[in-house]
């Protein structure tokens, strides 16, 4: 984990997705011309390419299905645990690359904030959330920026990926009410 609290894993899962998806435009083919014509010309050469091939599909399965979703589930447990008769989530979102999550209860004016590189949660009243900013970067994930009353965490930022942007600020929405 660095200074601003990215951990390295998730970091390296982010930059090393477009080199994979490059690497498919040439293993893709490769497979499919090794699998159509060649077991039967030459099997030392194509066996290994082919169980190569399959090899880097696991791992894509791997890189872009299992770790994303180990990682939200890491954050939506936590979410749940603090689940009680004082807080129940209605929205929430999560940044996975620094692995925190933010979750509002409207019904109760609470929000829930998550750091995991950190290892703090903390349930702030509405009434704390002094003000919130969200700025959108085009196709890139947005920038949630809220600043708080509270002396752990005076600012709480996350980044939204477009997925949550909409839904998300209608919620924020209600920071104001």
């Amino acid at each position: 984990m660095n200074s601003k609290g990215i951990n390295v894993g998730s970091l390296l899962w982010f930059i090393l997705r477009p080199f994979y998806i490059f690497g498919l435009v040439f293993v893709v083919p490769t497979f499919i011309i090794f699998l159509m014509s060649g077991i039967s010309e030459e099997p030392d050469v194509s066996i290994p390419v082919i169980i190569f091939s399959l090899l880097y599909f696991v791992l894509g399965y791997v890189w872009f299905g299992f770790i994303p979703r180990k990682l939200n589930a890491r954050l939506t447990e936590r979410i749940q645990a603090n689940k009680g008769r004082e807080f129940t989530p209605l929205a929430q979102a999560t940044a996975l690359l620094y692995n925190r999550a933010i979750a509002l209860d409207p019904q109760h004016r609470k929000l829930l904030y998550i750091d995991m590189q950190k290892g703090t949660e903390e349930i702030l009243n509405y009434e704390d959330i002094r003000g919130w900013e969200l700025i959108r970067h085009g196709n890139k994930p947005a920038s949630l920026t809220l600043a708080t009353d509270s002396p752990s965490h005076p600012t709480i930022g996350l980044n939204l990926p477009q997925n949550q942007v909409d839904n998300f600020s209608v919620w924020l929405r209600t920071l104001k009410q």
